[in-house]
């Protein structure tokens, strides 16, 4: 499906450039002016986690994603930085010739996440957007349980709670709690996700563009989750080129259901003379250039420069070895 999406994107390039327009304008134009967008701030701890918050504050970010470590927790969790003041910025590493081992254990994450919230909460009042990621690590009960008591934080969305691929498991949290789902960056099409947003079981759907299959079959799904108040909120991993992202930027600003878009800083040097492009992002906002089709260009004799560096996602175990959910 990312092929299919680079190849879908590439055309609907060409034919903007062809036109002379800026993406977004055949789609019918903007709904808006700029998109909002969350930054990932982390901790080694609730200290650390704290000074991550006030540093995207302080950029300009209205809304944050929030992930912290576990005390007594042997390996730190997802997305999390494993030594304390590593909180610009941070993206986790997973280079290497093996993957590296996480240790998870969901009675102390739930034990634990609802005082970090607290601490947040104090701290920042409830004007600053805060969502946090569960990374498909909860059994539907315990979903339920930790959503039911996350109510009071007000959460922009809780992500992921259960694996997504069973879509029943959200009824559950859905009987039993009114805070905002989102899902669906594993998805690779419309009919993965088509139960969750035609049944309200999510808020939020959670797709790229490059590995849904490009532009055309995700902007069909965003009227289909329009039909049925779901908002988008497109994953944005560092994964994810500036070309994909700049193609999510024009969704963002034609949707009339735009919700948020992640967004992992990209504009270092070397990225810049990689994809030259004149969109913006300041204050917490995306704007995108007027430049015609996708506004972002590709210099490959750049790209000569760099070798492949190989990775991996992390294995995810129990204290006790057994293979759990990355």
């Amino acid at each position: 499906m990312a092929a299919f999406g680079a190849i879908d994107m590439a055309l609907w390039d060409i034919k903007a450039k062809l036109a002379g327009m800026p993406l977004y304008q055949l789609f019918g134009g903007k709904s808006r002016e700029g998109a909002l967008l969350y930054a990932h701030a982390t901790g080694a701890d609730i200290e650390d986690l704290i000074d991550s918050v006030a540093y995207y504050k302080e950029q300009g970010y209205k809304a944050v994603r929030v992930q912290c470590g576990i005390p007594n927790m042997p390996v730190a969790g997802y997305g999390v930085s494993e030594s304390k003041g590593d909180v610009k910025n941070f993206i986790t590493n997973f280079s290497g010739s093996v993957p590296k081992e996480e240790i998870w254990d969901t009675e102390l994450y739930m034990r634990y996440i609802p005082t970090v919230l607290e601490k947040l909460r104090d701290q920042f009042g409830f004007d600053l957007k805060i969502l946090h990621d569960v990374h498909h690590r909860l059994l539907p009960r315990e979903a339920a349980e930790l959503a039911k008591e996350l109510e009071q934080f007000k959460l922009f969305w809780l992500e992921d709670p259960t694996p997504a691929e069973d879509q029943d498991a959200l009824r559950l949290l859905r009987q039993h709690s009114t805070i905002p789902i989102a899902i669906g960056e594993v998805f690779n099409s419309v009919w993965e996700c088509n139960k969750l947003i035609q049944d309200r079981l999510i808020d939020f759907i959670r797709v790229s563009v490059t590995y849904a299959g490009g532009i055309t079959p995700v902007k069909r799904l965003v009227d289909f989750a329009a039909m049925h108040d779901v908002r988008t909120g497109f994953h944005g991993a560092p994964s994810h080129s500036p070309l994909s992202m700049a193609a999510q930027a024009h969704l963002n600003v034609w949707a009339p259901n735009f919700g948020i878009q992640e967004y992992l800083v990209l504009g270092t040097p070397e990225c810049d003379a990689l994809f030259p492009s004149d969109h913006e992002m300041r204050d917490g906002m995306f704007y995108v250039s007027d430049e015609p089709g996708l506004g972002v260009d590709f210099d490959e004799d750049e790209a000569k420069k760099y070798d492949y560096v190989q990775g991996f996602h992390p294995v995810t175990r129990l204290q006790d070895g057994t293979l759990w959910n990355y």
